[in-house]
């Protein structure tokens, strides 16, 4: 893997300027390109070839320079000394189709002096989603590795790398650095330790505002970033339709074997990250929905349990205010028993009451007629007893001497025998007499 050769010598006629600071840019024309630098012709048809790598657009840099006079004594010899390494390239792919060129170059020119950002054209003139930036330190290309890299822009991530002769010379620049400075090390370290590096506070300090620049870029471009996009190759149809384009695009370039091998190589590779990720993100969907679809399952679930519960509760308590109510009505209807057993004992009383108060007033009267009758009888004795007497004393003064002849027990006893047959003859005392008198009874 090969990218355009590097270009150490400094650009004709442009001043040399410190690090972190951007070249000037002046409207209307494109980026100075080194002397030496390959151009990438393209054949369209009939059509005249149009260039293909150097897009001329105007860039406003409005950002002002990075401390640049806090730090004039100390910084000027390290700058010195870090502008003794080879310039280094460095490819820039995935860009989002929102993000406009003169934001990438941007992009770019925030984390050191951009040499070159020559973004590949297809062969309708349409830019591609890759390109090659040139910087001129390779502290600058360290840190667009370590800021760009994966840096989300619009609905992509950007992709920035280098190739294994630029690690290499990124390593032994480190290595000679280090070794300037006086830190103890092992040589060139291994590609896998490149995150494991701790920087000092100075590249720090100049990663901070560089990130923090980058931030106020992306602000400024937000609107034309989150505009949702307008073209049709969402579609799978139009995606594949696209890819073949530009294989043909490509293909149709004019440039050596190997670079037109390498892009071709970092474009399936793209593409085949690309995919695997869509794989993972649909898989990752795909799992997520089945976990939401098996969580509303388990919730729905849930919530029919929980209603039949409820209903069975209700039913419960539907069963239990009957049985209440149907124990209450049992309750009044002993009450009203008991009221009734109450108002017929009562009545019962109320008429036995009646009842001996009627005998007692009939036994009463009886009582009262018996006493009359027997006043009455006892009178009506009386009066027979007291006419007796005075009818005995009569005749005892009258007949006194035949009544002393009378008292003759044989005569007593004739007496006795008229008496019964007087008796039963209902004759009168007196009759009697008066026969005993005149003698006719014996």
């Amino acid at each position: 893997m090969s990218y355009p050769p590097p270009m150490n010598r400094p650009q004709v006629g442009l001043p040399q300027l410190p690090p972190g600071i951007p070249p000037p840019q002046y409207g209307g024309f494109a980026p100075p390109v080194p002397p030496g630098t390959p151009m990438i012709p393209v054949h369209m048809g009939v059509v005249a070839p149009a260039p293909t790598v150097l897009v001329p657009t105007a860039v406003t840099i409005t950002q002002k320079p990075i401390a640049a006079k806090k730090e004039h004594g100390m910084g000027r010899a390290k700058d010195a000394d870090d502008g003794a390494g080879p310039t280094t390239t460095v490819f820039v792919g995935n860009i989002s189709e929102k993000a406009s060129d003169m934001l990438v170059r941007q992009l770019l020119a925030k984390c050191g002096i951009v040499l070159s950002w020559k973004r590949v054209q297809g062969a309708s003139g349409k830019l591609q989603a890759f390109g090659f930036c040139e910087y001129k330190e390779p502290e600058s290309t360290l840190r667009a590795l370590r800021l760009l890299h994966e840096l989300l822009l619009g609905d992509k991530k950007l992709l920035v790398k280098v190739d294994a002769k630029t690690k290499a010379q990124l390593e032994e620049w480190k290595a000679k650095r280090r070794s300037a400075n006086g830190e103890t090390g092992d040589g060139l370290k291994k590609p896998d330790e490149d995150e494991e590096e701790v920087l000092d506070e100075e590249t720090l300090r100049r990663d901070q505002v560089a990130n923090g620049a980058i931030e106020v870029l992306l602000k400024e471009y937000s609107s034309e970033l989150n505009a949702p996009s307008q073209d049709a190759d969402s579609q799978p149809r139009n995606k594949k339709r696209k890819e073949k384009k530009e294989e043909e695009d490509i293909n149709a370039m004019e440039m050596e074997d190997d670079k037109r091998d390498l892009i071709s190589r970092e474009i399936s590779k793209f593409r085949d990250t690309h995919k695997k990720l869509e794989e993972e993100k649909g898989k990752k969907e795909k799992e997520r929905q089945e976990l939401e679809k098996e969580r509303r399952e388990r919730d729905k679930e849930r919530e029919r349990e929980r209603e039949r519960r409820d209903r069975e509760k209700e039913k419960e308590r539907e069963r239990e205010r009957d049985k209440e109510r149907e124990r209450e009505r049992e309750r009044d209807r002993e009450r009203e028993r008991t009221k009734e057993r109450e108002r017929d004992r009562s009545r019962d009383v109320s008429e036995a009451r009646s009842r001996s108060r009627e005998r007692t007033r009939e036994e009463r009267k009886r009582e009262r007629d018996e006493d009359e009758e027997d006043v009455y009888e006892r009178r009506r004795l009386e009066r027979r007893l007291r006419d007796k007497e005075a009818a005995y004393q009569e005749v005892c003064f009258i007949h006194g001497p035949f009544m002393t002849a009378v008292l003759n027990p044989q005569v007593v006893e004739r007496y006795r025998l008229v008496g019964q047959r007087m008796k039963k003859k209902n004759i009168h005392f007196l009759r009697f007499l008066f026969y005993v008198s005149e003698g006719s009874l014996f």
